[in-house]
C-alpha cells in the first residue's frame, strides 16, 4: 500500500508499505482522504515527539473493506458506506479515567497518527468501537473533518457557556477556530430561548475573517494592522462597558496568543486553551490570578455530536478545504507549508484509489 512514513531521516513517501496487520475486534479501513492537522505539523517540525517509524494522520475518512471475527454485526452493517475513526485507541476499559466516562484519558490510550499507526495511507486498521458512520452524500474531503470538529464540540462541553456569557472572543481563525464559531452558534440555535451572544473573532488574514463572517461572527479583527496594545483595546471597545470579554477561546497554534487571551478576558472571565503546539507557553500569571480568570482545557470531543450538527446542516464544512493533493505528493506538501500556512485552512491528502 502506499504510505506516508516518519522515519528515522524525516518524512518518507512509501508506494510498497506493507499493509497494516487486522486483529479480531478490528476493521480494516481503506483510506478516502486523510486531513493535515497542526499536530501532524508539529510531529513533521519535531516539537512533538512520536515515536518512528510511525504513519501520521488522524483526520480520517474511509470505506470498511474487511471485518475481524469477533466485529459485532452493527459494525459489520457499516460495509460500503463512508466512515470516520475516533484517534484514542487502546483504552483499557478498567482504569478509573475508563470507569468514569474518561477514555479518551485512559492510562494505556494510544492516539492514531501520533502514538501508533495513522491514516496518510491506503488502509488503517482500526478497533471497531471507534466506527462512526457519515451522513449520506457527505463529500469524504469534509468528513476528515468531523474529529476537529467533535473537538471544537468538546470546547463547550468542558466549558459551559451561561447567559451572562454575552461577549465571545475567538483568537485565531483557521479551521479549529472556524469550526468553533460554529459549534458556538449552531449550540445556541438549538438552545430554548436562543442565548444573546456577540462572537469577535481575531485573526491575520483577511480571507478566513471573511469566512468568520460568513459563518455568523458578529464583528472581526485583523490583528495585523494594529499594535498589541490597540488589539486589546478594541477587544474591550467590542464588550459592554469595556469590562473584556467573557469569554475567550484561543485557537491560534502561537505560544503567544495565550498571554493575549489573558489581558482580552475580563475580571473573573473564562479562557478556553485548544493549540497544541508542543511548546512550553510563557503567559502572564499574575494577571491571571490578580483578574480570577478561570482557565479551560480540552481536546478530542464527542463524534456523534459532532456528526449530528453536520447532518442537521448547522455546520458548513466545505468551504474548510483549501486544497486535495494525491497522498503520493504528501512529503512535499508538509514541506510547501512552510510559506502556505497563512493561506490555508484545511488541506486533504487522497490515497489512490
Amino acid at each position: 500500500m502506499e504510505a506516508l512514513v516518519f522515519e528515522k531521516y524525516g518524512l518518507q513517501y512509501r508506494a510498497n508499505f506493507p499493509d497494516p496487520e487486522m486483529k479480531d475486534d478490528e476493521v480494516l479501513v481503506r483510506v478516502k482522504a486523510c486531513g493535515i492537522c497542526g499536530t501532524d505539523i508539529a510531529i513533521i517540525e519535531e516539537t512533538l515527539k512520536t515515536p518512528r517509524p510511525i504513519i501520521p494522520g488522524h483526520e480520517i475518512t474511509g470505506i470498511i473493506e474487511d471485518f475481524g471475527k469477533e466485529v459485532p454485526d452493527r459494525v459489520r452493517g457499516l460495509a460500503g458506506k463512508l466512515v470516520t475513526t475516533e484517534i484514542n485507541t487502546n483504552t483499557c476499559g478498567k482504569c478509573f479515567f475508563c470507569k468514569n466516562s474518561m477514555e479518551t484519558q485512559c492510562i494505556q490510550r494510544k492516539a492514531l497518527g501520533i502514538d501508533v499507526d495513522g491514516g496518510m495511507a491506503t488502509r488503517l486498521a482500526v478497533r471497531h468501537d471507534l466506527i462512526h458512520e457519515l451522513p449520506d452524500g457527505l463529500d469524504p474531503r469534509q468528513g476528515t473533518m468531523i474529529e476537529p470538529l467533535a473537538a471544537a464540540v468538546q470546547t463547550f462541553k468542558m466549558m459551559p457557556l451561561t447567559a451572562t456569557d454575552e461577549d465571545v472572543v475567538i483568537i485565531g481563525a483557521g479551521r479549529l477556530g472556524l469550526l468553533i464559531l460554529q459549534a458556538l452558534l449552531a449550540t445556541d440555535r438549538l438552545a430554548a430561548p436562543i442565548p444573546k451572544r456577540r462572537v469577535l473573532v481575531i485573526d491575520h488574514h483577511d480571507f478566513k475573517l471573511d469566512l468568520a463572517r460568513r459563518f455568523g461572527a458578529t464583528e472581526t479583527v485583523n490583528s495585523s494592522r494594529m499594535s498589541e496594545r490597540e488589539l486589546f483595546e478594541r477587544v474591550a471597545a467590542f464588550t459592554a462597558g469595556g469590562k473584556g470579554a467573557d469569554v475567550v477561546v484561543e485557537a491560534t497554534g502561537n505560544p503567544r496568543a495565550l498571554n493575549q487571551a489573558v489581558y482580552m478576558a475580563r475580571a473573573r472571565g473564562k479562557v478556553a486553551l485548544k493549540s497544541t503546539h508542543g511548546v512550553p507557553v510563557p503567559f502572564d500569571l499574575t494577571v491571571g490570578v490578580v483578574k480570577e480568570i478561570t482557565f479551560y482545557t480540552s481536546r478530542c470531543g464527542p463524534f456523534e455530536d459532532a456528526i449530528d450538527l453536520v447532518r442537521k446542516g448547522l455546520v458548513d464544512l466545505a468551504p474548510l478545504v483549501t486544497e486535495v493533493f494525491p497522498l503520493s505528493r504528501g512529503v512535499d506538501v508538509f514541506k510547501d507549508l512552510g510559506y502556505r500556512r497563512g493561506n490555508v485552512i484545511k488541506l486533504v491528502l487522497e490515497p489512490r484509489q
